[in-house]
């Protein structure tokens, strides 16, 4: 009668220390799965903030294109004043906007 009591609770440990090492395993999966979502997650966040930073640098890049012209624009417009000056002054200008000019004869 003992030795069955003893061999009853040693399995019934046995199941319960089963039991416990499936819900571990388990734990451990969702875990992982946890983690690779995490990952996953922080991937795309990283790609997308480079796109970011990507779109931004173009946007800068455009701008500053557009400076260096209005720049230029200026410069050639301060040339063609002197050259203007040397010019006749029969003819005149008539400025367009934004720094452009276009000769207007009058007649």
């Amino acid at each position: 009668m003992l030795t069955l009591e003893k061999s009853s609770v040693k399995e019934g440990q046995e199941s319960v220390g089963i039991i416990k090492e499936e819900k571990e395993e388990e734990e451990q999966e969702e875990e992982g799965e946890k983690k690779k979502k995490r990952k996953k997650k922080k991937k795309k966040k990283k790609k997308k903030k480079k796109k970011k930073k990507k779109k931004k640098k173009k946007k800068k890049k455009k701008k500053n294109r557009m400076r260096d012209m209005r720049d230029k624009e200026k410069r050639r417009m301060r040339m063609g004043k002197w050259t203007r000056r040397k010019e006749s002054l029969s003819s005149d200008y008539v400025l367009l906007g934004h720094g452009r000019r276009q000769m207007f004869i009058k007649e």
